[in-house]
């Protein structure tokens, strides 16, 4: 996005090009929530309103509850919790390959989580 300022007198500052950066998750915390599944997400730039995948597949039955506000004016997080009422996969409630799309488009790393044995 390219900004540019001007002063009453009219005079223009130079252009500034403000690039927004997608969201980065850096860590997943994963635990069993009945039979659904919670994972907490912490990174940056997350949204409290963006969409999920995992595996490549959006679950139908995800809700998030935003952590740690990074943003303010932008809305944007450094942790989510992210609970999935009913796996549409049985695999997705002990491992998968998550990502986090924001209302923007910008889609952030892949990262798995594993419940483990």
């Amino acid at each position: 996005m390219d900004l540019v300022i001007t002063n009453p007198d009219h005079k223009q500052s130079p252009t500034f090009t403000y690039q927004f950066t997608s969201p980065q998750i850096t860590n997943i915390q994963p635990s069993k929530k009945g039979a659904g599944l919670e994972l907490f997400v912490t990174g940056s730039q997350l949204s409290k309103d963006a969409t999920f995948t995992i595996d490549g597949v959006k679950p139908m039955t995800a809700t998030s509850t935003p952590n740690q506000l990074e943003d303010p004016n932008r809305g944007l997080y450094k942790s989510l919790t992210v609970t999935i009422q009913q796996p549409e996969k049985p695999d997705w409630s002990t491992k998968g390959q998550f990502t986090i799309i924001n209302p923007d488009g910008r889609q952030s790393n892949t990262v798995p989580y594993n419940l483990g044995p």
